[in-house]
Formats: structure tokens, sequence, C-alpha cells
């Protein structure tokens, strides 16, 4: 099932299946493209700003980034 990304659950695996809006380009440039793995790691405690585990690396995102962002959870 495809969902935003900022709605999978913390430590949840997912891989980005689609990437929409108008900060498409600087999205792919941090590695969120189709097929990459993604787990979401923290998120601060208003949960306006999520800390992503991508590409070996510790992204953080805006809420609102995260919605332009679709992804499906692997199945474990």
């Amino acid at each position: 099932m495809e969902r935003k990304l900022s709605e999978i659950e913390v430590q949840k695996r997912c891989a980005v299946s689609r990437v929409m809006g108008e900060n498409k380009l600087r999205l792919f440039g941090l590695g969120f493209f189709e097929g990459s793995e993604i787990v979401p790691m923290y998120e601060n405690r208003g949960g306006s700003t999520r800390i992503y585990y991508v590409k070996d690396c510790l992204i953080a995102l805006r809420k609102q980034d995260g919605e332009q962002i679709l992804a499906k959870e692997e199945m474990t």
C-alpha cells in the first residue's frame, strides 16, 4: 500500500515509489527517488521534522517535504 513518507511509522523500512511537487529535483539530489530504500529514524516532538536514513546518510526533512514523497512499506 502506497502512503506519504511522512505517515510511515518510525523504524519501518520502505521504498520510494513516487516523488511529486516543486521540490522534486532537490529531493532527487538528496537520494529520494523511485526505488530508494528509506527508514524514518526519528521525529521531533512536534512532528514537523523527521530524520530519514537514505543512501547511508541521515537526512532531515520537513513534514511538508515528506508529504510529497509516496512510499511502500516493505514487508518483513
